[in-house]
């Protein structure tokens, strides 16, 4: 925590204390090529079985992308 008190303005702006995002990598290797709409098929099964129902963001494809609350 810093030495003097922010405003609310400045911990926005810097990104800190409630305004602070935190979120990691994720990448996958896979097995066989997918063909056809198998890709799409397969993000979408990710980021309606995993994803949203734990209120992440995913941003990427299907070998990588970023997951943030």
């Amino acid at each position: 925590m810093a030495k003097y008190p922010r405003s609310r303005r400045l911990r926005k702006k810097l990104h800190l204390d409630e305004f602070q995002e935190q979120g990691f990598d994720v990448e996958a290797e896979l097995k066989e090529p997918l063909v056809g709409t198998a890709e799409e098929e397969l993000l979408i099964a990710f980021i309606e079985g995993v994803i949203e129902p734990r209120g992440l963001i995913y941003g990427g494809g299907v070998v990588c992308g970023y997951v943030c609350k």
